[in-house]
């Protein structure tokens, strides 16, 4: 057996001995408690020999998992029985504390070993608290340093009263003074136990001035202890007063002058980065030269640790800071430079305290100045990029959530480090805008808020105040001549370095778990606030729209920053504010990302010539354009969309209003997205909604920005100025309609009205002559200096070098007030024209109405008269649907059983008049009724779960069923001639569809993205479409939109193939598709419609022959179609999915040239499932309580354009 196992092959003999001999009479535990203790500090000194993390309070076996003290102690750990005799039995005595016996010793030695790895029960109790005291004041050594460590200051606390507590520690203080100046207090200790008092007698012990270099290790124990207890103490505010009148301060800095041994040193700092958590101990820690005492502690040591913990809890204390600012500059610097090397090379907690320290400390100018003179940003980045966190990222089998304890670890360093890298940029940036703001006082007035830092000024502002300082840094670098924001040094530097593609890994492989684990949250909203601010610069934006190592499979940067979006919203009812705070990081990112600043450098500043040339712009706008792609091709069009009306989180919810609107307004340039936008009506209706009051009421200035937002979306979409918030979208539309029409006027008339208005103004002027030399009479012009032109909110001065609006400044002609004034009127016709014919200026304008001479009269009557003329009127067919399916009347039902596997679960009509309705139910059996008689026959033994699908061919010759039995052969070819045999097997089909004009191929939906198609006569596949449901889920393709319910489908011409919201094209095989349409539902995939031009996708309407959106349908959301066999009606139910699983007790009919409803017919239940036949007489339903918990369904017969009976109220279910 290896020399590594044998102290715990010892230590579990020693036990299995005791627990056979200890109960013996006259048993002697000595040997054994020694024995436990040698074998205990054995393993203690080779644990220390690794030099461990002095703060990491964890298992030693957790700390290093093969180090022998932790097996040891897990043994002695698992012996209950023995924990219980020890604290029972072996620590108690009767006898004095001087006169305490060896066994006692002993147990003392072994208790204060094993607390290194667990907790004894029993010693907190106050039984054991009073003794322990006594042991402390009265024992001789060891016992006393045992009881010193053997004692916890919070249940001192807890179980004693606090004037006991204050003499402890007024003794322990006496007692440090007394070893480092020999004889400084008089040592004559007493405290009530018990109820008594005692007095000790004075004990004299020899003291040299060097004592603290000569002591034995015996005395360093103690102190270490007793600076460990003292710690506990200062933790609590109520014994605050304790320390005060012991000069405590003054002592710290005697022992760390004295160049202690540094374990002990490392004890003295935890006691005094307790003491420093007030404000009154930094301030006098600072007077006596404490920052100097702390630098000059050696490095590498352990101690230096320590000196981590007490920079951080300087850095929380503002006062503290001010004066560290004001010292000596070689002192800052030297404190500068210890920091930074304690990132380098300190333990993981010295890391994390000083990246904490960093945290705080970057809010002031002077600090942040020498860290960046340093090189300081490389060496914060170096130690996030070698956590193991990052280091395992690229490691396939590395799963975070399988071993908790080294995440937790590893995100103690990260967190704090990236929470640090947002805190320097954030400071960054407030010091830059200042200075910029500070050296243009023509800003001042349009950023009033912001303030001009001094040099001993901290950056530190709330989240909403960072905000504006992001957004006045953005217009200042595309608006300022000597500055640029891709040559900004942070900015510059942290690109350099990398630091883009490793956010964007921490990014990835921290959001799936962000909203389940706090500190991975932490992290994540860290990094997005970095590159909140460096996407600033395009050259960041660059990077997002790249590939970089340890991403997702064909992921790119800006689809890291999608997911994490897309992942709050589907999770938006479980989010609390910190996860909202982190989305709107990413939405900012976005927003930066999606907004075209190309044309706010036109002025006439020395920038504006050098940068603002059409080539600059010009290459501005294609990384604007690639990032719009991709925007648009990751489908978050629809998720910038859904996100204008959230309302949880509340506290963040306007927020995240904000930043999705200002992204649709980036979006709103790129003209695919410009023409898409105003016809998507779920949008008008979030906007609207969301304008009408904030979330939050004291968000009320935040949800003034967003409805600014909300203006300039509609002016960019609508293109039409002015625009009012509370009007409607209808008023908006017609609006924009008009926008377009040009004024065609006589040049005589308004001659003629300047005519009137002159002469009315003085009829004696002499206005023989219209047009006077030199001057435009057309044009009003002021001054040149100073011009004020409304257009927008502009305000333009020749000599201020800055425009504060994205409007160029046109002159105010009566052309273009002519223009405006019809474009209002024209606004208010009902039937507004783009071209009209020239109209006189004194007559009153409106659009010429349609005649309709060719249309067919709305009355019934008239059509009927007119159909016998010589002349027949167009669209009379139109006006006869509505009262043909808007009727329906019951023919007669069918139940299934009782047995809950016997439920009707789908239903077609054969094309074979032998057939007529086919049924499918639970259990995976086949109904085929007979239409006279509603007598049916059943075909089992097809599947062994429910049929999902039923697909008869239009020869009538063969039907395709699909079942739900998962992937071995759950879809069959059944021959129709031949008594339903089997023809054909495929495996993992979700939904199938005959070709429509020859019906020998069919085309079978796999999973949510891949379509296959198959010759029907060799059962072979033909082509592939999609993605493959095989491959790895976690590797996520942009490409795909992955509806919950897809359904693949060929055109009626059957040369294309609707798969996955994806236009393929059959002819050849490709590995893109032919177009992808823009999603904005998860779960309907889209049909096409009979007309061959238009795509139906849930509620968008697209034009195949453009892949322009024509129109949106909001009747149509979360609906099956299907269309009857001419085409000129769809029916539509609603479907059931995981996101509305409740079904509608109703199907509409809709017109399928206008998608206007024409019947809206309600039923008992719920409706299942629908089915016509191919005459357009029938309409079958399967009607059920419940979708997924019921046990009963049935399906009824309805006769399509027939009135209902007055008796069929009466029919029971």
């Amino acid at each position: 057996m290896s020399s590594e196992v044998e102290p715990v092959t010892d230590i579990v003999n020693l036990i299995g001995k005791w627990e056979a001999e200890h109960q013996n009479e006259g048993y002697d535990p000595l040997p054994f408690l020694t024995r436990c203790s040698k074998i205990l500090e054995s393993g203690l000194a080779e644990f220390h020999k690794r030099r461990p993390d002095p703060f990491d309070q964890r298992h030693p076996k957790l700390v290093v998992p093969e180090c022998r003290l932790g097996k040891a102690l897990k043994v002695l750990e698992n012996c209950k029985k023995f924990n219980d005799m020890l604290t029972s039995r072996y620590l108690k005595t009767n006898e004095s504390p001087k006169n305490v016996g060896r066994v006692v010793i002993a147990s003392a030695k072994l208790a204060i070993l094993a607390r290194i790895g667990y907790r004894i029960p029993g010693l907190d109790t106050k039984e054991y608290v009073n003794v322990l005291i006594s042991w402390i004041i009265y024992a001789n050594e060891p016992l006393r340093t045992y009881a010193t460590g053997l004692i916890d200051g919070r249940c001192v606390a807890k179980t004693s009263s606090k004037d006991k507590s204050i003499k402890l520690i007024s003794i322990l203080l006496k007692r440090l003074w007394n070893y480092l100046e020999p004889d400084i207090y008089k040592e004559v200790e007493c405290i009530v136990i018990n109820g008594k008092q005692d007095v000790s007698e004075p004990r004299k012990r020899k003291r040299s001035s060097d004592f603290i270099s000569e002591i034995n290790s015996e005395f360093v124990v103690y102190q270490c202890y007793t600076f460990s207890l003292l710690a506990c103490y200062a933790e609590l505010q109520e014994f605050r007063s304790a320390f005060d009148g012991c000069n405590v301060l003054p002592l710290i800095i005697g022992y760390l002058e004295t160049r202690s041994k540094d374990r002990l040193i490392n004890d003295i700092l935890k006691f005094l980065s307790t003491l420093l958590c007030y404000e009154e101990a930094t301030t006098d820690f600072i007077e006596l030269d404490g920052i100097q005492k702390l630098i000059d502690i050696p490095r590498p040591s352990t101690g230096s640790t320590g000196v981590s913990l007490c920079f951080y809890n300087l850095a929380c204390r503002k006062e503290a800071m001010g004066k560290i600012c004001h010292s000596p500059a070689h002192i800052l610097r030297e404190l500068i430079e210890y920091a930074i090397w304690l990132l380098e090379c300190s333990h993981d907690s010295g890391k994390s305290n000083i990246a904490r320290f960093f945290s705080e400390a970057f809010s002031y100018r002077d600090i942040l100045l020498i860290f960046d003179d340093m090189n300081g940003l490389r060496y914060l980045i170096n130690m996030i990029c070698m956590t193991k966190y990052i280091t395992h990222i690229d490691d396939e089998e590395y799963y975070p959530l399988e071993d908790p304890d080294f995440l937790n670890t590893t995100l103690h360093i990260i967190r704090p480090a990236c929470v640090a890298l947002s805190r320097y940029f954030q400071a960054h940036t407030v010091f830059k805008v200042g200075e910029l703001v500070k050296s243009r006082p023509a800003l001042k007035h349009k950023y009033p808020s912001i303030e001009c830092l001094t040099q001993y000024g901290t950056a530190m502002y709330t989240r909403i105040q960072h905000h504006e300082y992001f957004e006045a840094l953005r217009e200042l670098g595309h608006g300022c001549d000597n500055f640029n924001l891709g040559s900004w040094a942070p900015i510059a530097l942290f690109q350099r370095l990398g630091g883009v593609p490793f956010l964007l890994n921490i990014i990835d492989n921290t959001h799936e778990f962000a909203y389940t684990i706090p500190a991975q949250y932490e992290v994540c909203q860290a990094a997005l606030d970095v590159l909140r601010c460096v996407t600033l610069s395009q050259s960041c934006q660059i990077m997002l729209t790249k590939s970089h190592p340890g991403l997702g499979l064909d992921w790119i940067g800006l689809h890291v920053i999608l997911e994490f979006i897309v992942t709050f919203l589907d999770n938006n009812d479980a989010m609390t504010y910190r996860d909202g705070i982190a989305a709107n990081s990413a939405l900012a990112v976005i927003a930066h990302c999606t907004e075209f600043t190309g044309t706010e450098s036109k002025n006439d500043t020395e920038y504006s010539k050098v940068h603002a040339t059409p080539k600059y712009i010009n290459k501005k706008h294609a990384v604007k354009e690639t990032l719009w792609k991709l925007i648009r091709q990751a489908n978050d069009i629809e998720t910038l969309v859904s996100l204008l009306g959230v309302t949880k989180p509340a506290r963040t919810a306007d927020e995240t209003r904000y930043f999705a609107c200002k992204a649709l307004v980036g979006l709103a340039e790129y003209r695919p997205v410009c023409e898409i936008l105003p016809k998507l009506h779920v949008l008008t209706s979030k906007l609207h909604k969301a304008i009408l009051k904030p979330v939050c009421k004291d968000k009320k200035q935040l949800h003034a920005k967003f409805c600014n937002e909300v203006k300039l979306l509609l002016e960019r979409i609508i293109t039409r100025k002015a625009i009012t918030l509370d009007a409607d979208w209808k008023t908006v539309l017609t609006s924009d309609f008009a926008s377009e029409t040009r004024a065609r006027y006589d040049n005589e008339d308004l001659l003629m009205i300047i005519y009137v208005d002159l002469f009315l103004s003085d009829p004696h002027r002499n206005l023989g002559v219209m047009i006077f030399p030199g001057e435009d009479n057309n044009v009003f012009t002021t001054p040149q200096s100073v011009r004020k032109l409304e257009t927008g909110k502009s305000f333009v001065t020749e000599n201020s070098g800055f425009s504060e609006s994205n409007h160029s400044a046109l002159p105010v002609t009566l052309n273009s007030l002519i223009e405006e004034c019809s474009k209002h009127k024209k606004s208010e016709c009902r039937h507004p024209v783009i071209s009209i014919p020239p109209f006189s200026l004194f007559t009153h304008q409106h659009c010429p109405k349609p005649k309709n001479r060719i249309a067919a009269s709305v009355n019934i009557q008239k059509r009927q008269c007119y159909r016998q003329g010589v002349h027949p009127e167009w669209g009379g067919m139109r006006h006869q649907l509505p009262m043909i399916y808007s009727r329906f009347r019951h023919a007669g039902e069918m139940r299934s059983t009782r047995d809950r596997w016997s439920r009707f679960t789908a239903v077609a009509f054969s094309h074979n008049d032998d057939c007529g309705l086919i049924l499918g139910d639970s259990a995976g059996n086949l109904h085929i009724p007979k239409a006279s008689k509603f007598e049916h026959r059943v075909k089992t033994g097809i599947f062994d779960s429910h049929i999902t699908r039923i697909e008869p061919s239009y020869a009538g010759v063969a039907m395709l069923a699909v079942s739900s039995n998962g992937w071995a052969q759950n879809c069959v070819l059944l021959d129709m001639d031949n008594a339903l045999d089997v023809k054909l097997t495929f495996d993992g089909v979700d939904d199938v569809e005959f070709s429509k004009i020859v019906p020998d191929k069919m085309v079978a939906t796999c999973g949510l993205t891949q379509a296959i198609m198959y010759d029907l006569n060799t059962g072979t596949a033909i082509n592939t479409y999609g993605r493959d449901p095989d491959e790895d889920p976690d590797t996520k393709d942009k490409m795909s939109c992955y509806y919950e319910k897809n359904r693949a489908t060929f055109s009626y011409d059957d040369r294309l193939v609707l798969s996955d919201g994806s236009l393929w094209d059959v002819r050849k095989p490709q590995v893109l598709p032919v177009h992808r349409f823009d999603r904005f539902n998860c779960v309907i995939s889209g049909v096409f419609h009979p007309n061959g031009f238009e795509v139906i996708i849930n509620t968008e309407v697209w034009d195949m022959r453009n892949f322009k959106l024509i129109q949106s349908v909001p009747a149509l959301d979360q609906c099956q179609l299907i269309f009857n066999r001419g085409g000129s009606v769809m029916y539509a139910t609603k479907l059931h999915s995981e996101n509305y699983p409740s079904l509608m007790s109703a199907f509409r009919t809709f017109d399928s040239s206008n998608y206007k409803q024409l019947g809206f017919i309600s039923v008992k239940q719920q409706v299942y499932a629908l089915a016509l036949d191919d005459w357009d007489r029938n309409v079958a339903v399967i009607e059920t309580p419940n979708a997924e918990r019921s046990s009963v369904s049935v399906c009824r017969m309805y006769e399509v354009g027939m009135m209902s009976e007055n008796n069929e109220g009466d029919r029971s279910d």
